[in-house]
């Protein structure tokens, strides 16, 4: 038996705020760059007719409740502890 995968692997960027004491621990922890996982809420905005019939771009935004970063591949935490 012969299997062939082909694997993409996609990176996707997302707008995220956080407030409180989840953006002092972003601030002081997380990398731009560096994966993580967030738990929050989805936040939409945009959408709307203007006064021509144009629909405005719908955008969605990430209200962060907690976020952990994630180890990359290779075991670098990228500095998580």
């Amino acid at each position: 038996m012969v299997v062939d995968i082909t694997l993409h692997i996609q990176s996707e960027r997302h707008t995220i705020t956080a407030f409180g004491r989840t953006a002092e621990f972003v601030a002081k922890n997380i990398k731009k760059g560096q994966r993580v996982l967030v738990n929050g809420r989805l936040h939409y905005t945009g959408g709307q007719l203007d006064d021509q019939g144009v629909r405005s771009p719908r955008q969605t935004h990430i209200h962060a409740e907690t976020v952990q970063p994630l180890a990359r591949r290779g075991g670098d935490s990228h500095g998580d502890s």
